[in-house]
């Protein structure tokens, strides 16, 4: 059976209109009841009175017509095709709602409430509205076999939201995603590439997309690095992948010590003269690089760079001594990745307890710089402590807090989020709510502090590079 979303329009034969006529026409009355209430049951007279109505008086074909005027569609969802109207508001800030009706009842009862909700009055809230039919009821299929419970049908709708677009990230209001060249082998790509493809343009419309181009894409010697050679057949082996003619941003994914960056910044410019990427930006450069890089862009008469992503929490603070200013300074937006520490912030790990199981460091105690042994320090034990004390004392999970402390920090525009599942999400995403309060920051600054030396990040060195309007230094 097809998955696909598709139009649908009522058209009732008539020869059924004809049998339903016919057979109210032929229908057996009872008895008159004995009595002048309902107490025996509803009245001769009503019942005959409503036969009469669907039978004579009731012009189907108005009706059908006036539905048809709604976008109705059906897909296929369990084996069951599912017949439901998807009325979306022109409001930007739309949020996407399911309406259900009840038994016995229909879609049709929401036909005016769905009016009001999508063009609402100024000041309240507007929605896309989806209203399903029951499985049995109205357009849907009828199902074949027991255990058609709420929790399935509720399942049902759950897999409709997102084959309209309706994905928990983007129905939150996520709008900018994230992905490279070598995450999984280019399986990333595939992915989100996939989504696009199934997806309405005014949903993807939405999403900013970015890339990233640099590391090892095969054996070969030029494989790699930023040469006009690599980037521009990494950059197009992305787009195959992501079925795309251009991507909104395309980030180096490191800075190159053997390639020149005029020959780097040169290409960036070319693929955005070329419509291939609109912006470009860096990750994991550092100060020094970056500024380079901008200064010489700028000679170049090249597009500047736009972004730098950098790892970014409460345990990697050293890019605040000198790549968050110089970052600042040229304009450069911040997106941090492993903003909770590769998971250390989450409190999924103990201190005395080494990880296993399905996690990041369950399956690779020795991955990278979140090695266990690594990673495992004093410090890192103090933070977490810290989260975890703030977050109790709010009645949130600690991702929230360690993401809240993140996102608020100078010159960050969007943090980069790695859910493994839809619960890490939907949990993370509760961030974008959280206000830490003043006192909550700075115990969380206390315990992250990296206490560095007097020169020239520490309190002396800082000192001596200040100067005072009101004195003679």
């Amino acid at each position: 059976m097809s998955e696909a979303v598709e139009p649908f329009d009522i058209a009732v034969p008539e020869a059924e209109l004809d049998d339903l006529r016919r057979r109210l026409a032929e229908t057996r009355w009872p008895d008159r009841e004995v009595v002048r209430d309902w107490s025996q049951g509803a009245p001769l007279d009503v019942v005959q009175n409503l036969v009469r109505y669907w039978r004579d008086g009731y012009d189907w074909r108005a009706t059908e017509r006036r539905l048809n005027e709604l976008p109705q569609y059906r897909t296929t969802i369990d084996g069951l095709p599912i017949h439901f109207v998807h009325l979306r508001s022109v409001h930007a800030d739309a949020v996407p709602v399911v309406l259900t009706h009840g038994w016995p009842g229909s879609f049709l009862e929401f036909e005016q409430a769905a009016q009001r909700l999508i063009d609402p009055a100024a000041g309240a809230l507007a929605c896309h509205v989806v209203v399903p039919s029951l499985p049995g009821y109205a357009f849907s299929g009828r199902p074949t076999e027991p255990g058609w419970t709420i929790h399935r049908i509720a399942d049902v709708w759950c897999e409709l939201m997102t084959r309209l677009g309706y994905d928990r990230f983007v129905a939150a209001g996520g709008t900018f995603v994230d992905t490279a060249d070598v995450y999984s082998a280019g399986v990333s790509e595939q992915i989100i590439g996939r989504w696009f493809a199934q997806r309405p343009a005014d949903v993807t419309e939405a999403v900013v997309l970015a890339t990233k181009g640099r590391f090892p894409t095969g054996d070969a010697p030029n494989s790699s690095g930023l040469s006009a050679r690599h980037l521009t057949r990494a950059l197009d082996a992305s787009l195959r992948r992501l079925g795309l003619d251009s991507v909104d941003l395309y980030q180096v994914h490191a800075f190159d010590p053997h390639t020149p960056l005029d020959e780097t910044i040169r290409t960036l410019d070319g693929f955005v003269r070329a419509g291939k990427i609109r912006y470009w930006g860096f990750s994991n450069f550092t100060g020094w690089q970056l500024t380079k890089a901008v200064h010489l862009a700028r000679e170049l008469g090249a597009a500047a760079p736009v972004t730098l992503q950098p790892q970014y929490s409460l345990l990697v603070r050293e890019i605040e001594w000198e790549i968050v200013p110089a970052a600042m300074d040229a304009g450069l937006g911040l997106l941090p990745w492993s903003p909770l520490g590769g998971g250390y912030l989450s409190g999924k790990y103990r201190k005395d307890q080494r990880p296993s199981g399905a996690t990041r460091l369950g399956e690779d105690p020795g991955r990278g710089m979140e090695a266990w042994e690594r990673r495992g320090t004093d410090r890192t034990w103090a933070v977490i402590a810290a989260v975890q004390e703030v977050a109790e004392a709010r009645g949130v999970s600690m991702a929230e807090v360690a993401l809240a402390w993140v996102t608020n920090r100078p010159g960050v525009t969007s943090t980069i989020l790695g859910a493994r599942t839809v619960e890490q999400l939907e949990t993370n995403l509760r961030a974008a709510d959280l206000r830490l309060e003043e006192a909550e920051l700075a115990r969380l600054d206390a315990a992250s502090d990296l206490h560095a030396t007097d020169y020239p990040y520490g309190e002396l060195g800082i000192d001596q590079r200040s100067r005072s309007l009101s004195d003679n230094w």
